[in-house]
């Protein structure tokens, strides 16, 4: 209640971002809302995340972009609503600037300290790439889309059916099905550093 659809913003293998607004008696803010392809809502255990995700999004870590809600309506299904961050993915907003090497590695370690935050609220990220970290008018990084998220421990346990993960940017483990772990998102960091510091990209299917 309270969220409408403006206009497309973005499209993936799992489904379509949307800038919405939020209107209550109080304010009003933009947001961005996920829908999901018929073939990802597989993932029935996502709605049992939407009460955690709150959580971590409620510790107010600035290169997070907050989780505010998410469920299933009946035109759209299931759906989760984010902030909203203005600004430019990360690897273009590095060519758009020539950004430095030493820059770059600023921006990364606050990228690393928003996945240990998450981590320290026991969520693995899984889908840790360029194209899911934004950079503000100010200049810092946000972490996007946790919409394939998993808790840590149980929960990381690989189930049978589809898998989603973007391939060069997926862990061994994530690529074989086997178990998650921490280790995951840690293997995607390392991807994302070698493109910032190599200028060189890799596939990136989005």
């Amino acid at each position: 209640a309270g969220f409408e659809i403006v206009r497309p913003i973005g499209s993936g293998g799992m489904g379509d971002v949307y800038l919405g607004r939020q209107v209550t008696d109080h304010f009003e803010r933009d947001v961005a809302i996920k829908t999901f392809h018929p073939t990802a809502t597989v993932r029935e255990d996502l709605l049992s995340d939407v009460a955690e995700l709150r959580s971590l999004s409620q510790m107010n870590l600035p290169n997070i972009a907050g989780f505010i809600d998410g469920g299933i309506h009946p035109d759209i299904g299931l759906f989760l609503i984010t902030d909203y961050v203005d600004g430019q993915l990360l690897l273009e907003w590095c060519d758009d600037r020539s950004v430095t090497r030493d820059i770059r590695l600023r921006v990364f370690g606050q990228i690393c300290e928003a996945v240990q935050h998450a981590h320290s609220r026991l969520f693995i990220h899984c889908d840790i790439k360029p194209s899911n970290i934004m950079v503000d008018e100010n200049n810092q990084p946000k972490l996007l889309d946790f919409g394939i998220a998993s808790a840590i421990g149980d929960a990381a346990k690989q189930q049978p059916g589809p898998r989603y993960f973007t391939p060069a940017y997926a862990s061994p483990e994530q690529v074989r099905g086997a178990d998650l772990s921490i280790a995951t998102d840690v293997y995607s960091l390392g991807a994302v550093l070698f493109e910032l510091m190599t200028l060189k990209r890799l596939s990136d299917g989005a």
